[in-house]
């Protein structure tokens, strides 16, 4: 799953400035958010642009179980 939502909010960071800073739509970043998923080449721009690992980007499932 991924955790954008919550790395953005722990960054206080907002969709519209996010979507400003990683050069993604608003409404592609409306849409991963809505699904939980993305491409990886989209995945690799939003870590990028938050300065994390594609691990962190992500969870696992045991990951959220815990």
């Amino acid at each position: 799953m991924l955790l954008l939502r919550e790395l953005l909010e722990s960054r206080g960071i907002s969709i519209s400035a996010f979507a400003r800073e990683s050069n993604l739509s608003r409404r592609t970043l409306e849409d991963i958010l809505r699904r939980g998923d993305c491409r990886l080449s989209t995945a690799r721009v939003i870590a990028d642009a938050l300065g994390c690992t594609l691990d962190e980007l992500y969870s696992t499932d045991t990951e959220q179980n815990q």
